[in-house]
């Protein structure tokens, strides 16, 4: 038998206090998880507005900045629809000679990359470029680790280019001995910070097969883990870039006195759009991370492409890449001639 003590009023009372308490507690942890919630949800919206006003931003101003370089460019060429149509005969000679079968080349010009992004980071980029196009080509400048060697034991073919004094990186001098190594039609630039998809060969085949050749290229874009771990697409850097040799070696490739950053890069950008008159195809693919230097990359960006603070470093390399690559239009048979370049 159970006996159920009666309660005195006090005891009732502070039963009824604690069971408030308890509730009251319940109620400001479940306001307090909500607002927890609410305020997370509030800077991931924020931080994808951001992401988004930055890169808004930062095209509109690439967009004035090209704008005016081109109109500079474009109001003062004096004889354009002449070179025009003489550039698209060229090219249409230059495709008829040396055909478009869809040969690939994937290449890489690394030094000492193992240091750069890690033996493990390495591998991975390495390993989704196993099997693809018809040869994996790696320009190796004077590595001083086991890039070299790792390269080797994926089965690619490395070209080593010795070390230019002063210079860190000699990207046009190592393009330079891709170019001449190869005997594919199609070259594509890769980027180390990236897994490549196992369609990639396949894309840029169909690609290939399927659009003209002198009038548009390829490039294909993908995403960027930016500093506070989300995936954004790319609209600054291409990760795959697809080059038709033919017109690389009727230009005498790249010249070297661009030898790397941006000059390098807009050297080769201008060379595509201005001399052969080319329109770059830009298609995103969603498997294609760039990613591995988070931190080095969110500096790079900061020092670069604050809107504010853009750097005069950015412009003068753009500037003088694209001011060399321009020469060409004025003669191109004869312009070439002075293109500085190690192997041809």
């Amino acid at each position: 038998m159970i006996i159920i003590a009666k309660l005195t009023y006090d005891e009732k009372e502070a039963m009824v206090k604690r069971r408030w308490l308890r509730h009251m507690k319940m109620m400001e942890n479940l306001e307090a998880k909500r607002q927890e919630k609410n305020w997370a949800e509030h800077m991931e919206k924020q931080k994808k507005q951001d992401a988004e006003r930055v890169k808004r931003n930062w095209e509109e101003h690439m967009k004035k900045q090209n704008a005016k370089l081109e109109d500079h460019f474009e109001e003062n060429w004096v004889g354009k629809e002449t070179y025009i149509k003489g550039m698209n005969k060229m090219k249409e000679k230059i495709v008829h000679y040396y055909g478009t079968k869809p040969t690939i080349c994937f290449f890489h010009y690394l030094h000492n990359a193992v240091n750069y992004i890690g033996e493990k980071n390495l591998r991975k980029c390495f390993e989704s470029l196993v099997g693809q196009g018809d040869e994996v080509i790696i320009g190796n400048y004077a590595s001083t680790d086991n890039t070299r060697e790792i390269a080797e034991e994926y089965g690619f073919k490395v070209v080593d280019v010795e070390k230019v004094e002063g210079i860190t990186l000699a990207q046009s001098k190592i393009k330079n001995k891709i170019i001449k190594e190869t005997k594919c039609n199609f070259m594509v630039e890769c980027d180390i910070h990236i897994e490549y998809p196992n369609n990639i060969t396949y894309i840029i085949t169909e690609w290939i097969r399927n659009n003209d050749i002198t009038k548009k290229m390829l490039v294909l874009r993908g995403l960027w883990i930016n500093k506070d771990g989300v995936l954004q697409r790319e609209y600054s850097f291409g990760p795959a870039v697809v080059f038709y040799t033919p017109y690389l070696i009727e230009a005498r490739g790249y010249d070297e006195r661009c030898y790397m950053g941006y000059g390098g890069t807009h050297y080769g950008v201008s060379l595509m759009l201005d001399v052969f008159r080319l329109e770059f195809d830009d298609q995103h693919l969603d498997t294609m991370i760039h990613k591995y230097h988070i931190r080095e990359k969110t500096n790079m960006l900061k020092y670069f492409y604050d809107i504010n603070k853009m750097g005069e470093k950015h412009f003068s390399s753009v500037n003088f890449g694209r001011g060399l690559a321009r020469r060409l239009v004025n003669n191109f048979d004869e312009e070439v001639k002075n293109v500085q370049n190690s192997y041809w």
